[in-house]
């Protein structure tokens, strides 16, 4: 475990940027929604659960709901 931990420092520039424009967007949805769709609060903690542990493959996993989302409204 010690040694998972040790490479969790290194941020790639665009998927901090893509996180951020995915947050951003689900909160817009959510506003826009006042707060009645229950997805987009799923969606949303679900992104932010992927957020400790950053890297591409968790920021894939954590893009399928979202696009999922997105492809559905």
């Amino acid at each position: 475990m010690l040694d998972f931990g040790a490479n969790n420092k290194y941020f790639e520039s665009l998927f901090v940027g893509l996180f951020i424009v995915n947050i951003v967007i689900l909160v817009y949805l959510l506003f826009k929604s006042k707060f009645r769709d229950k997805e987009l609060f799923y969606v949303l903690m679900f992104q932010f659960m992927m957020y400790p542990i950053f890297d591409s493959r968790h920021y894939v996993c954590a893009s399928f709901p979202f696009l999922y989302l997105i492809f559905k409204k």
